[in-house]
C-alpha cells in the first residue's frame, strides 16, 4: 500500500517537486522510515490526489516530485451528519470512522439533553478533530476530508438550509427502519442523532413538525458515536 501525506495548504497541485510541512516530513521520514526514491501520494482533502517520488528524505523539509495529478470528483450518495457531541474521547472514535467513510460533513449539535455544551466544545477540541479526520484520510485514501462545521442549537439547526434530506434516528416503535427509508443515492442525506437520554419532548414535537423524517435503526438504544457510525455505514451502500 503506498504512504499518504497532505499537501502544504498553500502548495499547488501540480508537477514538479513539493516541500512537504514539518509534521507530515517527520511522519514520513521517522514514523513511517521512507527515504528518496518512495513512492508517495500527497492529497489536498479536496479530491486532489498527485502521485510522486521523495527525492529528498528530510525529518523538517521531505521533498516530493510531483509526476501525476488527478482530479476526483465526490462520490453519490453523499452523506451528512449532525450529532449530539459525546464527552470524552467517544467524539475522537466517531471523527475517525465517518472520516473513513467518506461522510461529507459532521454538524455538532447542542439538544436540551446533551452532555456537551457549547463551552465544552473549544478551539482545541475542534483542531484536534480535524487531525484525526486527516488521519483517517491519509489511512483510508478518501480523497475527501470530512469537514467540521460550527456548533449550533438544535433549534438554529431546524432554521438552516438542509444539506439533502434530514432523517432524525429515533426509538420510535412505529418508524420506518433507516434502511428502508433512504432516498436514491443521488440526493444527499442528512442523518441527525441526537443525545442518548433522547429528545425533550419539546424538540421532538418540533422536530416532527419540520422537514426530519423520523427513522430508526431497530431494536435497542446504542451509544451515539455506534448510532452515528451504523447510520452513516448503511446511507453508504445506497
Amino acid at each position: 500500500m503506498v504512504d499518504r501525506f497532505f499537501l502544504p495548504q498553500d502548495a499547488e497541485p501540480r508537477r514538479g517537486t513539493v516541500t512537504l510541512d514539518a509534521d507530515e516530513s517527520e511522519h514520513a521520514t521517522r514514523t513511517r522510515r521512507l527515504q528518496a526514491g518512495a513512492a508517495v501520494e500527497l492529497l489536498d482533502g479536496n479530491g486532489c490526489v498527485a502521485h510522486g517520488v521523495i527525492v529528498r528524505a528530510s525529518r523538517s523539509a521531505c521533498v516530493v516530485e510531483i509526476n501525476n495529478v488527478v482530479q476526483l470528483h465526490r462520490d453519490q450518495p453523499i452523506t451528512h451528519l449532525a450529532v449530539s457531541v459525546p464527552r470524552g474521547p467517544r467524539m475522537d472514535h466517531l471523527v475517525d470512522a465517518c472520516a473513513q467513510l467518506g461522510v461529507a460533513t459532521i454538524a455538532p449539535v447542542i439538544f436540551e439533553r446533551s452532555v456537551s455544551a457549547r463551552e465544552d466544545v473549544s478551539p482545541a477540541r475542534f483542531d484536534r478533530w480535524n487531525r484525526i479526520a486527516r488521519e483517517a484520510a491519509k489511512q483510508s485514501g478518501e480523497p475527501f476530508t470530512v469537514r467540521l462545521e460550527e456548533i449550533v442549537t438544535f433549534e438554529r439547526f431546524l432554521q438552516s438550509t438542509a444539506n439533502g434530506r434530514r432523517m432524525l434516528l429515533h426509538p420510535e416503535p412505529d418508524a420506518p427502519k433507516l434502511a428502508s427509508a433512504l432516498p436514491p443515492p443521488s440526493e444527499s442525506l442528512q442523518i441527525v442523532v441526537g443525545p442518548e437520554g433522547g429528545l425533550a419532548p419539546g424538540e421532538f414535537g418540533r422536530a416532527s413538525a419540520s422537514d426530519l423524517c423520523i427513522v430508526q435503526l431497530g431494536r435497542g438504544l446504542l451509544r451515539i458515536e455506534m448510532a452515528a457510525v451504523a447510520a452513516c455505514a448503511i446511507a453508504r451502500l445506497r
